[in-house]
């Protein structure tokens, strides 16, 4: 397994088209059933803002990697960008510590 969640992310939805499954509508669906399953796991009182912090870098990833917009971000691995505080609040609810 790669040290790179977005990494392997990409490589489940690869071996998804390999194996036939190309409707990109039920693969963006379960995405985001996953999203929500990872905002679920943050205290109750942190939920919206995660929730804000992930639609705002799903808006600007989307923007630059569709050329829409110049990438002062680092796209490929945005989510590194996310406060070690969620992080770290995400991992005590789901009783497992963050990477280092």
């Amino acid at each position: 397994m790669s040290d790179c969640l977005h990494c392997e992310i990409n490589q489940l939805v690869q071996e998804c088209f390999e194996r036939g499954d190309t409707d990109l509508a039920e693969i963006a669906s379960m995405l985001v059933e996953s999203l929500a399953d990872l905002i679920l796991l943050a205290p109750d009182s942190d939920r919206s803002n995660l929730m804000a912090h992930a639609l705002s870098a799903f808006g600007q990833i989307f923007l630059e990697k569709g050329g829409a917009i110049d990438g002062n971000s680092n796209a490929t691995h945005y989510g590194s960008g996310l406060p070690r505080l969620h992080v770290a609040v995400i991992a005590s609810e789901a009783d497992v510590s963050p990477a280092e």
